[in-house]
């Protein structure tokens, strides 16, 4: 039997705006799930972030809480990769936590938000999360059509698009509307 291979897309780069933050509760595992959407086609994608069940029930330790000592390998890495690292690159120090962050150089303040100062559960923390990131308008790439990654939609580096296309170089041009300016009247 023939398996047809999955068709390669080309990677491309889209303006986006992140348009929420939810917990996802599957049968075994939790996850955070940050929904972003093209401006350029409108194309729908997300970001899922696998949350450590000992990171869940020990949430209220805020920064106190040592992701080493107590997760195992796996959601250790896990934890580094979309929580914190000491590089400062995990995903979530990228758009929120880091000083500067994607959500503060978009003007987001938590002291001038909305925010929950210490979180007690993780429905308050997505909270925060959503409250700082939801409505940011970003520039994220995607590879074979899943999200690859996301940036400050003011960090346009050409040499980071290199070889991807440009949605926004691609947008149709809107048609002319019966009746618009450039309708003619008889």
């Amino acid at each position: 039997m023939f398996i047809k291979p999955k068709p390669e897309h080309n990677p491309e780069a889209h303006f986006g705006q992140i348009i929420d933050v939810v917990i996802v509760r599957g049968e075994f595992k939790t996850y955070i799930r940050i929904n972003l959407k093209s401006l350029d086609n409108g194309i729908l994608t997300n970001l899922m972030i696998p949350v450590p069940e000992l990171f869940e029930q020990n949430i209220r330790l805020g920064s106190k809480f040592d992701a080493a000592e107590v997760l195992s390998a796996w959601d250790y890495e896990n934890y580094r990769r979309y929580f914190a690292n000491r590089r400062m690159e995990a995903w979530l120090q990228r758009l929120v936590f880091n000083v500067p962050s994607i959500a503060r150089n978009a003007g987001r303040d938590p002291q001038k938000l909305d925010i929950i100062p210490y979180p007690i559960n993780l429905e308050q923390w997505v909270k925060n999360l959503h409250t700082m990131l939801q409505g940011v308008k970003v520039i994220f790439r995607m590879k074979n059509g899943e999200l690859w990654d996301i940036t400050d939609k003011d960090d346009f580096n050409p040499v980071m698009l290199e070889g991807y296309r440009l949605m926004w170089a691609e947008k149709p041009k809107p048609e002319a509307t019966p009746g618009g300016k450039d309708a003619i009247n008889v």
